[in-house]
């Protein structure tokens, strides 16, 4: 009888044993799982930070054309024809461009789908829409145009730019060529 109960008991623990096993296999497979839902929603985020990006610069250059052409007429060296080029210069368009920029980079819509990078997203939105706010108010002025403080703010919604983009394996984007 008691060798009867011992192997009642040694096939009871390998029972036991086999269903912990089984335990522990799935416990694995819901982590993998998640495990791959979480990669699967960072590669999305990672391709949504490149559509949004891609949307915002060709919502910019949509916008910007008479302001980059008083920007690139300011940038002249020869005396002479920034000259010409200050006299030339449409203020009231590359002033209308400017707020436009502006308002159309603030109507941008951030969705979720960005997970983590919905706030820095907005953060690099924020600043672009101020650098244009900046510009219009120093074309209001037509008459010594620096556009320093304006571009200062611009690089700075670059560089966020690209501190997002670093970190959803992106290379650097070059958003002031893309848009200048």
């Amino acid at each position: 009888m008691k060798k009867l109960w011992w192997l009642g008991l040694a096939s009871l623990l390998i029972v036991l044993a086999g269903c912990a096993g089984d335990e522990k296999a799935d416990e694995g497979e819901k982590d993998k799982e998640k495990e791959e839902a979480m990669d699967d929603t960072k590669v999305d985020a990672e391709g949504a930070v490149l559509d949004l990006y891609l949307s915002v610069a060709n919502d910019i250059n949509a916008q910007d054309s008479a302001l980059n052409a008083v920007e690139h007429a300011f940038a002249e060296e020869d005396p002479e024809v920034l000259k010409e080029n200050k006299e030339a210069a449409d203020y009231a368009a590359a002033t209308e461009a400017a707020e436009k920029t502006a308002e159309a980079v603030r109507n941008v819509e951030v969705a979720d789908d960005l997970g983590d990078y919905k706030e820095d997203f907005q953060a690099v939105l924020d600043t672009l829409a101020e650098s244009y706010d900046m510009k219009a108010e120093e074309l209001k002025k037509e008459a010594d145009l620096n556009f320093e403080a304006a571009d200062a703010k611009l690089t700075e919604a670059e560089e966020k730019l690209n501190v997002i983009f670093e970190e959803a394996g992106h290379e650097n984007v070059g958003l002031i060529g893309q848009i200048g």
